[in-house]
Formats: C-alpha cells, structure tokens, sequence
C-alpha cells in the first residue's frame, strides 16, 4: 500500500489544480448549442496559458467525437488554429492522442477536421498526412518546405521555389479531386481582421503629403520634413545628416584619388634590383612568346 499511497494523494491533488484553471463549469455551454445546422463557433482561447489550453482543446474535442459518433450533435468542420501546440511532431500535448484519432477516424463519423498552422515541421506528421486537401500560402522557411512536400501528395522540390514567391492572397491548392497542384487567388476577407497587428503610430495621426516623411523624434510632436533626396532642409537635424553625408562623400573621393607612394627599393626582393631588367631583354622575351 506504500507504494500506491503518492498515487492516490496525487489524483486529488490534479483535481484541485483543474479546478482551479476556472475552464471548466458544473454548468457547461450544451453541445448542440455549439453544433447547429448554419451555426459558426468560435472558441476564443486569447490570453489562456498555453498548458489550459492544451486541455480546454482535449476536452471539447474528445466530447465533439463522442457525440457525433453517437448521432447527437448534426456533422460538422472542425477547425483548430496553431494546430502545432496541440498536436507537435515533437514533445507530447494532452490533445494530441484524440486529434490524432479524428484525423485518422473522424471522417467515417461525420466530423471533419481542419488544422491551420504557420509552421507545417512542428505539426505531427500522421495528422498532416491525414489532411486530404491542402491549402498552401506562402512558405519559406527550409523545415516547413520539407514537411510539406513529404507530407503532400503530388507536391515536388521543384515547386518549392513557386511556394517561396506566392504573392499576397494567392495559394497553391492540392488534393480532393484536382490530379495536380493548383494556383487560386483568396479573395479579401469580408469580416474583421482578428490577428491583424497592432497600430504603433495612433489611429487618428494625419499623414503628411505625398513624398513626405514624418520627423522621427516623437510621435506626440511629429511634422512632416521632406525626403532625404529633396535639396531643402529645416536648418537642425536634417542639415547635420546630409552634411555628415556630404563629408563622407569628400573623403572617399579624396582618398580614391590620393596616388600610392611608390615602393621602398630595399623592400624589393624577386630576384633582382631595379635596373637589372633592360629593354634588350624586354623585345627578346616578346620574340620568344610570338614564336610558341
């Protein structure tokens, strides 16, 4: 009994912790209220530690698979965002075993899986093999290059320069009923942008005119002075820059055209001293070169 003493007080002990997280409720969101017929879900795991969100995501899907194996929620898509914390090629991930299972059994079930991911090296590799079409933007990363054509079926090396040039908005779509990789243009998105990054400059700063910039001192007091190429200046910064410019410039130039000061004879040591080399010797060396 020993032995299997750590184990009990252990169980109580994950229980306090999980129930501590707050993610779970003695009254919980009905899954049918989530799965509906026309209904989006989106569950909004923004500024949770990555370790809850590791089992919020284990959580749900286990449920998700469950019940629609048992017909109790309608089919559905889902879709699982930096798919590479909860399913990594390396390490291990509490939702990792039941992603797995849907990528391999779900669709038999009736709910299909869509994983979304940055880095495709970090995603494990039996879930990307599982993934009948894929949806490639822009890669360039090395690592990822590999995993996608080890992972994507009729993908090659000579197509990973093509995916490295995808321009904005246009991806290479492979798989389902197209015999070879394709290229389709995204159009813009129609609802908010949530990942668009932060502003750094405040939403309400004017800009300056065309072919301005703005003084880069601060934000709070910042004017519009022209470009570096323009001939004007405000007499402060803007002239102390184009004249370090300026005297730079003087000094390349200076030293560019300052000549070499000959070699010192005594430093000299081929062979010979200067003006032991005549012009005899000179035309009798250009006649034995024309002759070969």
């Amino acid at each position: 009994m020993g032995a299997g003493q750590p184990t009990q007080s252990a169980a109580p002990k994950n229980g306090q912790h999980l129930d501590s997280l707050g993610i779970f409720s003695t009254e919980p969101t009905p899954l049918r209220e989530l799965v509906a017929p026309g209904r989006i879900t989106l569950i909004n795991l923004r500024g949770v530690p990555p370790d809850e969100q590791d089992i919020a995501v284990a959580q749900l899907s286990a449920k998700l698979f469950d019940a629609r194996k048992r017909g109790r929620i309608p089919p559905l898509m889902y879709m699982i965002e930096e798919v590479h914390n909860f399913c990594p090629q390396q390490g291990s991930a509490v939702s990792q075993t039941v992603l797995k299972t849907i990528a391999s059994e779900g669709r038999k079930f009736g709910l299909g899986l869509c994983v979304v991911t940055q880095r495709p090296a970090r995603v494990d590799k039996n879930v990307l093999s599982q993934c009948n079409t894929q949806i490639i933007l822009k890669v360039t990363n090395p690592n990822d290059l590999k995993a996608l054509i080890a992972s994507v079926e009729g993908l090659n090396y000579r197509m990973t320069d093509e995916i490295q040039r995808l321009p904005v908005g246009v991806a290479l779509v492979s798989g389902g009923a197209l015999n070879l990789p394709v290229l389709v243009e995204i159009r813009p998105r129609e609802t908010k942008h949530g990942g668009r990054p932060i502003e750094v400059v405040r939403p309400d700063a004017k800009p300056g005119p065309a072919g301005e910039m703005p003084k880069p001192d601060s934000l709070e007091k910042r004017r519009d002075i022209p470009l570096p190429d323009s001939k004007e200046g405000d007499g402060d910064w803007y002239s102390t820059l184009m004249g370090a410019y300026e005297d730079l410039i003087r000094k390349a130039d200076d030293e560019r055209d300052t000549p070499l000061p000959p070699p010192d004879p005594g430093e000299i040591d081929n062979g010979f001293r200067p003006g032991d080399l005549t012009m005899e010797d000179i035309e009798q060396d250009v006649k034995k070169r024309s002759k070969k």
